[in-house]
């Protein structure tokens, strides 16, 4: 009987293990979505700001953006 309850808990334990795993490779990949999702929103408005340069700055917003490879640090450099 308690060769029984032994493996059904190990079957159980098992089993939760691979639930757990699969919970957290799916959070992963809800976060590598979002931060390619924020990428992309990102190099939109890169692309949108030096498309309508001309046009923002006649109403008065003038952008400078810089030059370099880090998507972040030249986002932070936009936001400041």
């Amino acid at each position: 009987m308690l060769s029984l309850l032994y493996e059904v808990d190990l079957d159980m334990r098992e089993a939760y293990r691979n639930e757990m795993e699969m919970l957290i490779q799916f959070q992963l990949v809800v976060l590598e979505m979002a931060h390619n999702l924020q990428k992309a929103d990102i190099k939109y408005m890169f692309r949108f700001i030096k498309e309508k340069k001309p046009e923002l700055f006649v109403l008065g917003i003038s952008i400078h953006v810089p030059e370099g490879d880090d998507l972040d640090t030249r986002f932070g450099e936009v936001l400041v």
